[in-house]
């Protein structure tokens, strides 16, 4: 498979064996259970060390002015912003010591980070270390250009195709899966002609999104449903006011007229199907000229529907996704009348899978219905109620029916409603201080989704009650992992979330239709993740920074997407570099020359990389230190 084949290719990354430093494997001794480490109280003196350089543009060699240059670190957390002067200089003074992140942005240029092996990626760059007082000068950064696509979009006929969107879609590794993800967009001018800047270097899929094709009402229904979700979150009731003035000016679903044809989304060199698409490489910096596209004219229909449930709901959110197409691609939305009934024109043919949404109130009158389906109320259209997710007396609705459009005849699909399934459960803690009711009430679970979850979205976090049990509402069918996202006292770190008989930290639970995961125990302990640290130094016993290390479990049924016992870091500008929160276990390290941002979690490429790697094992609260030698 080609997939297969380009993690083969990228085995090359792989700089070496990297074997164990001459001196053993040190573990420091934990503090007491419960206990922590403690700031001291006084101030910190104020810094006197100092970085400073030159950013340089990687392909000219000339100094780039006028760029934004940040730094963020310290052993007291700074953060800070400059500018290049006219010979390209930068200057941060006053610094504490520390490891210190430097990263630069400048128009036409890829965001880039010292030390960075791929500049636009994401990938991380190399931490600067800073000794007390210590002035790191004749610094030399370099910034990448971006890289460049451009061609002419046409119709039918080889006219200009005036004002058509064009996205450029980069192969990149998401969750351990190698998928597209919109790198950049353009549009056709009077000529046809456009223009996507700042790519940075990639597998790249070009594609044309005829505004023909889209679905105005839609689109203008989604922007109100953000602008009403911010309006809940900030409790603006002015913006929610404006969210409803829009929604009431767009007219009913039946008011334009239906479509008999039109284009459909069309990929370099010209095919509809996103599987048919040319792939093509674009090189750092590099400008891609003649990826011309003729638009296809194809036959559209009108997707039309009902929404039912038996709970009383606001108006649902429509989607309709194109299976065929990559994430985002030829996705189309709606919102149902008040009567519950929604109109989607300008489908092109294909499969698709309708998504629905919606929220009930707790307490409410059951809805009335015909035999098809059909609402008899009338339910007034309040935000409020699309807003209730999570919130008391809420109950998040869903459904999902899949449909085909054969380009002749016109869909009419009834989606039913149902309830959101509930995950349950309890907590302790194991070691140091018990914690207060005060302080239960704090600590916040949510979901993680594992890979694609239905193109939903999620559910609220909730707090523990005081008998530290939680229940988390309105969750659709999928894979999660239950974690915290915040309020754990500082002495503990979460050990495991067992639902089933299984860890979700490590083996996501599966929540499935009208089934309710209950009796979960998450489990907090004392001391209980693992840390690992040590320098990573070349055959001479010199730092080697140029470097990514890679620390995964032994055990290859714990290789899954973000997966907790899978980490990657940067060694700094000394060779040192660290891990936390890692749980025990078996697990190899390894260091590499370049490795693209997610694609640790790719399982092919760990098990090329087991060969090359360390082992080491660690305890409950281990605290190692691990150094490593490039052979």
């Amino acid at each position: 498979m080609r997939q297969r084949a380009l993690v083969a290719a990228a085995i090359g990354i792989i700089a070496g064996a990297v074997a164990i430093a001459q001196v053993p494997p040190q573990t420091k001794p934990l503090p007491p259970p419960g206990s922590r480490d403690v700031a001291p109280t006084a101030a910190a003196p104020a810094g006197t060390g100092a970085i400073a350089g030159t950013l340089i543009a990687f392909d000219t060699g000339k100094p780039v002015r006028r760029a934004q240059i940040s730094i963020n670190g310290g052993d007291v957390r700074i953060s800070k912003s400059a500018t290049t002067d006219e010979r390209g200089n930068f200057s941060f003074t006053a610094l504490p010591a520390g490891d210190f992140t430097l990263t630069a942005t400048k128009g036409g240029f890829l965001s880039a980070t010292y030390g960075q092996q791929k500049p636009g990626t994401g990938q991380a760059g190399t931490p600067i270390h800073l000794n007390a007082a210590q002035r790191v000068e004749k610094l030399s950064f370099q910034i990448q250009r971006g890289g460049v696509i451009t061609g002419v979009i046409t119709d039918e006929f080889g006219d200009a195709a005036f004002g058509t969107p064009v996205r450029a879609m980069r192969y990149s590794w998401r969750t351990g899966e190698r998928t597209l993800q919109v790198a950049g967009s353009g549009t056709a001018d009077d000529r046809g002609v456009y223009r996507i800047p700042a790519l940075p270097p990639g597998d790249y899929v070009v594609s044309a999104i005829p505004r023909e094709g889209q679905d105005a009402m839609g689109e203008r229904m989604m922007r109100v449903e953000e602008m009403a979700m911010v309006a809940s979150r900030s409790g603006s009731a002015a913006m929610m006011e404006e969210a409803k003035m829009m929604m009431a000016g767009m007219g009913a679903p039946g008011d334009a007229p239906d479509p008999t044809s039109g284009y459909a989304p069309v990929y370099f060199p010209g095919t509809v199907q996103a599987s048919s698409a040319s792939t093509f490489t674009l090189g750092a910096g590099e400008e891609r000229a003649a990826v011309d596209l003729q638009l296809q004219l194809v036959p559209l229909v009108t997707v039309t529907g009902n929404v039912f449930s038996t709970q009383q709901a606001g108006p649902a959110s429509i989607q309709l996704i194109d299976r065929s197409q990559p994430n985002g691609v030829n996705a189309r939305s709606a919102r149902t009348a008040p009567d519950g009934t929604f109109t989607i024109r300008g489908v092109t043919p294909g499969a698709y899978t309708l998504i629905a949404r919606a929220t009930a109130r707790d307490g409410a009158p059951p809805t009335p219905f015909n035999v098809d389906g059909s609402r008899e109320v009338m339910i007034e259209m309040k935000l409020e109620a699309k807003l209730g997710a999570g919130g008391a007396g809420a109950t998040q609705l869903w459904g999902l029916f899949d449909v085909v459009v054969d380009g002749r005849s016109r869909p009419n699909v009834s989606v039913p409603l149902q309830p959101g399934m509930t995950v349950s459960g309890s907590v302790k803690f194991e070691g140091g201080t018990p914690p207060s009711p005060q302080q239960l009430a704090r600590v916040l679970l949510t979901l993680a989704p594992v890979g694609a979850v239905g193109e939903v979205s999620m559910p609220s976090g909730v707090n523990l009650d005081a008998e530290g049990r939680f229940t988390i509402r309105g969750v659709f069918p999928g894979m999660y992992r239950v974690v915290p996202s915040s309020g754990v006292p500082p002495a503990y770190s979460i050990k495991s979330a067992v639902f089933n008989g299984r860890d979700s930290l490590d083996f996501p639970v599966e929540v499935k239709p009208s089934e309710d995961q209950s009796g979960g125990v998450v489990t907090f302990a004392a001391s209980a993740a693992a840390e690992v640290s040590g320098s990573l130094l070349d055959t001479a016993g010199a730092a080697a920074p140029g470097y990514t290390i890679v620390i995964f479990a032994a055990d290859q049924r714990f290789w899954t997407p973000n997966s907790r016992r899978i980490q990657t870091t940067r060694p700094s500008t000394e060779g040192r570099f660290g891990f936390r929160n890692l749980p025990a276990g078996d697990y190899r390290i390894v260091a590499v020359t370049d490795i693209e941002q997610g694609q640790w979690y790719d399982q092919a490429l760990l098990r090329q990389l087991v060969g090359a790697s360390t082992p080491i094992t660690l305890s409950e609260g281990d605290r190692k230190t691990q150094d490593l030698r490039i052979r």
